[in-house]
């Protein structure tokens, strides 16, 4: 029972921190951006009487909300096409290839796996190697967009090139990451539940 509740406390406080890191790093961008703009928007929220902490979480959650969105997509389907993704262990290869309409299917198999065997899967260490990689992603795509729209005289206009050098780089190690996670998951599942893919 405490461990329950032990956990329901970290993973409460770990979505905050899902939301408010990305809200974080956007005002943070927003201030060497567009300096006055971020000085006006402080000072409405200050005079209008709204939470700042509120404010941040709702810019932070749209974020990560499209972001994830974005990603699923994208990157998704795109690694599962290539046979890198654990769903392909649901799926069967059809003219010589993994049919889009079959991903479904095999992400509901996969799920419904992971939850009656929650005690064997280490959904804590992925769920720490995916927060890193969210983060990462979000900060690439803050520094890119960024180091495209920016006010005149702002810090990112004095340093643009490296701005969007960095956040590039960042990108291009998301995205690796990535695809390494994927093949880890994929290789992971496949040991923990060895049995039933043999007994296929």
């Amino acid at each position: 029972m405490a461990e329950t509740f032990s956990y329901k406390v970290i993973d409460s406080i770990e979505k905050v921190f899902r939301y408010i890191i990305p809200g974080v790093a956007f005002g943070f961008m927003l201030a060497l951006s567009y300096p006055s703009s971020f000085t006006e928007v402080h000072r409405i929220v200050q005079n209008s009487g709204f939470s700042i902490f509120l404010l941040v979480l709702t810019v932070g959650m749209s974020i990560y909300v499209i972001h994830k969105y974005f990603i699923k997509i994208t990157f998704e389907l795109l690694v599962y096409k290539l046979n890198l993704s654990p769903v392909n262990l649901y799926v069967e290869k059809k003219d010589g290839g993994y049919r889009l309409r079959d991903y479904i299917k095999g992400l509901s198999m996969l799920n419904v796996e992971r939850h009656e065997n929650e005690e064997k899967y280490p959904s804590g260490y992925y769920t720490y190697l995916w927060s890193i990689r969210h983060y990462s992603f979000i900060m690439s795509e803050l520094l890119i967009l960024f180091s495209i729209f920016y006010e005149n005289g702002s810090y990112v206009s004095s340093h643009v090139g490296i701005v969007r050098l960095g956040g590039i780089i960042l990108l291009i190690l998301s995205i690796f990451s990535y695809v390494y996670i994927q093949i880890l998951e994929k290789h992971t599942t496949e040991e923990l539940f060895k049995k039933n893919f043999d007994n296929k």
